[in-house]
């Protein structure tokens, strides 16, 4: 791997902060990626570029949107009266995969863990009370 360009070491590098991403897998995705278009590659670059400019958080739920309209705050289908406490965003979408849990959701931002100097107060948990 040390005789690899510059270039490919250091997408290899990136490849690998990804989560289950080892150092081969990585390795195969830089090839991977060699062999896209320069216009696949240009696409596929812009949309890491502006990821977090077009995926944010709701202001009131927490749980990722691309437009001012939130699909879960502003869904008519949706109970108000059933709350779902959330860590992460990602949690809800596994819960919406369900099709069970028909209420709206409040992501927290994490989990309460004193061992890592985590406590309640930084969660997000106060629009709860609004």
């Amino acid at each position: 791997m040390s005789q690899y360009p510059n270039q490919l070491l250091t997408l290899i590098a990136y490849l690998k902060k990804l989560p289950g991403v080892g150092r081969k897998t990585a390795e195969r995705f830089a090839f991977y990626l060699l062999d896209w278009t320069p216009d696949e590659l240009q696409k596929f670059s812009n949309q890491l570029a502006t990821l977090k400019e077009k995926i944010y958080p709701c202001e009131t739920c927490g749980c990722l949107k691309d437009s001012p309209s939130c699909t879960f705050c502003n869904s008519p289908m949706r109970d108000p009266k059933i709350l779902c406490l959330v860590s992460s965003a990602r949690d809800v979408y596994a819960i919406e995969e369900t099709n069970a849990f028909k209420g709206i959701y409040h992501v927290i931002g994490g989990l309460l863990s004193p061992l890592e100097g985590r406590s309640i107060e930084q969660l997000c948990l106060n629009k709860l009370e609004k």
